[in-house]
């Protein structure tokens, strides 16, 4: 996974397939659990635009995770004794890995990844969000309200540096996955807008602090919707450069 050639990372990934299909269900939490932590200590990777190399190793990275984790589906949902608690176990791997393949250090391609996934693995993803919205909707509100700054330990005796160093981190691995929940929220409204939309506004609203837009009023509104170039004064908007004023 960590820049080794092709044939050593090729050779890695059947290796894993094959220790997937001995023990789908230990070494299955195992992997979907290895995934996540590597995604946190990747989380304060910079990108540089242009890093050709830095892409590409990237692009293998995302193939290696995703097929990994469609193989799992693939094993759990097929060494089921039936059909149903196969699709079952099959739908609650999805859930489980719907951030993971949603996290940012993928990149672009972090929106269509889940849903390839889905869809490689025998599921409808528009069902399965339809049928586990309640779940789906709970792992992102979690994500998205965990907080965001880590709080020092009262009897830590580390240097101020180090402690720093790891806030930042923290930092950075929360941001990431706040940024999956969100991509993922987007992914699940996109595909299922008749649940989600409503949801979404639903808990937009309930968040919101009303308090904080008391200050908002017709001169402030007046301002927001007055058109590029033009100036708004006592209840009306001019041509800036004209001088021409219009009601």
């Amino acid at each position: 996974m960590e820049g080794a050639d092709y044939a050593t990372r090729q050779q890695a990934l059947i290796s894993v397939q094959k220790v997937t299909e001995r023990h789908p269900k230990s070494f299955g939490d195992t992997l979907l659990a290895s995934i996540d932590l590597w995604l946190d200590q990747s989380a304060s990777v910079t990108r540089i635009d242009g890093d050709n190399e830095a892409h590409t190793l990237r692009s293998l990275q995302t193939r290696a995770v995703t097929q990994m984790i469609a193989k799992l589906i693939n094993v759990r949902t097929t060494a089921t004794p039936t059909q149903v608690e196969g699709r079952k176990a099959g739908d609650a791997l999805l859930i489980a890995s719907l951030l993971i393949l949603h996290h940012p250090y993928f990149g672009p391609a972090a929106s269509q990844i889940w849903l390839d996934n889905a869809v490689t693995t025998g599921s409808d993803p528009a069902i399965l969000a339809q049928s586990e919205m309640e779940q789906i909707m709970t792992l992102i509100r979690q994500t998205l309200q965990s907080p965001s700054v880590v709080s020092d330990s009262p009897d830590s005796q580390v240097r101020k540096c180090s402690v720093l160093t790891h806030r930042e981190m923290k930092s950075s691995q929360n941001r990431a996955r706040k940024q999956a929940a969100l991509q993922a929220l987007t992914t699940i409204a996109y595909i299922a807008p008749h649940h989600y939309v409503p949801a979404i506004v639903q808990e937009v609203t309930l968040a919101m602090d009303t308090v904080k837009l008391d200050f908002i009023g017709p001169f402030e509104i007046g301002v927001w919707s007055t058109p590029a170039g033009e100036l708004f004064e006592d209840g009306q908007y001019a041509l800036v450069s004209r001088g021409v004023t219009k009601s």
